[in-house]
């Protein structure tokens, strides 16, 4: 199953695959920066609140950034494949 995918993928257009591509590194940078976040505010403390909370909200980015590639991916994908809805 993973094969088909990977197949798949490789066989879009080379302005989807980018964005694929760039949606999938974006989400796991955010989500290594959440990580990191969490390590440093050691927990829920006054003290540490500001980043808990940037951390809390790094870890529901990524998946914002794969939906809104994986629809700007199709999206291009009928454009440049010719195989538009109309």
């Amino acid at each position: 199953m993973l094969k088909k995918i990977a197949l798949r993928a490789l066989d879009m257009c080379d302005a989807a695959y980018i964005v694929m591509k760039l949606s999938v590194i974006l989400s796991c940078i955010s989500l290594s920066a959440a990580l990191a976040c969490w390590l440093s505010c050691k927990g829920p403390t006054v003290e540490s609140y500001y980043a808990y909370c940037m951390a809390r909200e790094l870890t529901n980015l990524p998946f914002a950034l794969l939906l809104l590639g994986v629809i700007l991916s199709v999206c291009l994908e009928d454009r440049f494949q010719g195989t538009s809805l109309r």
